[in-house]
């Protein structure tokens, strides 16, 4: 005849009790040290940590936003040095027919005629100068 053996764990019972795994956490190398509950502490974050990253979240959307602000203001610049360019244009194309029609011959020639001025008939080189006429 055989004898059952001695059982070790008790089993669970069939009220809800869940049975726990067999096996066990590795056992820690021994030039590991253990960590203290003060280390552990550490090692969540702190409020210092959440200042510092709040603060550098609030430096990197005020830079985001004056840069999107320095654009826009520049792209009205441009709107308007070229609205400047374009009334500049229409006045030199004004002003360039303007001295055309002034410095046309036949009306300089009227301005003279009006004034009284004739045209030169006989033109004559007089020489001024210290030489013995030819």
């Amino acid at each position: 005849m055989s004898v059952a053996a001695p059982k070790l764990r008790p089993e669970p019972r069939h009220t809800g009790e869940r049975a726990r795994p067999a096996h066990r956490p590795a056992a820690r190398p021994p030039h590991v040290p253990r960590s203290t509950p003060s280390q552990r502490a550490r090692r969540r974050s702190s409020p210092a940590f959440w200042v510092l990253t709040a603060i550098v979240v609030t430096v990197l959307i005020a830079g985001i936003v004056s840069i999107s602000a320095l654009l826009v203001r520049a792209s009205f610049r441009v709107e308007t040095i070229r609205e400047t360019l374009s009334a500049l244009q229409a006045e030199h194309a004004e002003l360039t027919i303007e001295a055309v029609t002034l410095s046309a011959p036949s009306r300089i020639a009227d301005w003279a005629r009006n004034r009284g001025m004739v045209r030169a008939g006989d033109v004559q080189v007089l020489r001024v100068g210290g030489g013995a006429p030819a």
